[in-house]
């Protein structure tokens, strides 16, 4: 059924990737027949998910526009949107998408909570699933890194026996707060 699925996508896709795949060299258009597209298809007949079929093809034909095609970055991308559920895309998502207060449009984790009926611990789950795949990060991980580095300085110069400036350490919040990271944001991107 997957592959039934995947087909028609790539048929109801096939003028935008044919106008794509025209404007690449000759030696890219074969990478991506020989190459590529069997690479991505690997991943069709193991997904669970149906729906995430439609990434993966929306992942090729926004792969297809790309100039730098390297097939380790690209298993990177596809074997990451393996392991992680739709659910986790949403999450992923709402960390992606800049959202504006009052704006209904926008999703939130707080929607995303309701309408698959989960509690505060299983989007932890999932924040913490995201940050060991690289897709989040935790901003006090990152204000405590930028304290340690500003202290080891201050330790320098002091040991040095120089006048130190003053110390300025980031705040750490109580409450752990996260952030998409390049990876993250590049993998929404591309599906």
């Amino acid at each position: 059924h997957n592959w039934e699925c995947f087909l028609q996508l790539i048929a109801d896709k096939q003028e935008e990737l044919n106008a794509k795949l025209e404007k690449l060299e000759e030696n890219q258009k074969d990478d991506i027949k020989s190459k590529y597209f069997p690479l991505i298809s690997d991943y069709v007949g193991d997904e669970k998910q149906k729906e995430k079929i439609d990434f993966i093809v929306n992942g090729f034909q926004n792969m297809v526009s790309g100039a730098n095609l390297q097939e380790d970055t690209l298993l990177m991308y596809y074997d990451t949107l393996n392991q992680i559920s739709l659910l986790d895309i949403r999450v992923l998502k709402c960390y992606v998408n800049n959202s504006y207060i009052g704006d209904e449009s926008v999703d939130t984790v707080s929607k995303v909570m309701k309408e698959y009926n989960i509690d505060v611990t299983q989007v932890r789950m999932i924040k913490e699933k995201l940050e060991r795949l690289g897709l989040l990060e935790s901003r006090n991980d990152v204000d405590m890194d930028s304290n340690i580095r500003e202290m080891a300085k201050y330790l320098e110069t002091v040991h040095k026996g120089k006048k130190a400036p003053n110390l300025k350490l980031k705040k750490i919040n109580k409450n752990e707060s996260f952030r998409a990271t390049s990876f993250g944001r590049k993998l929404i991107n591309l599906v």
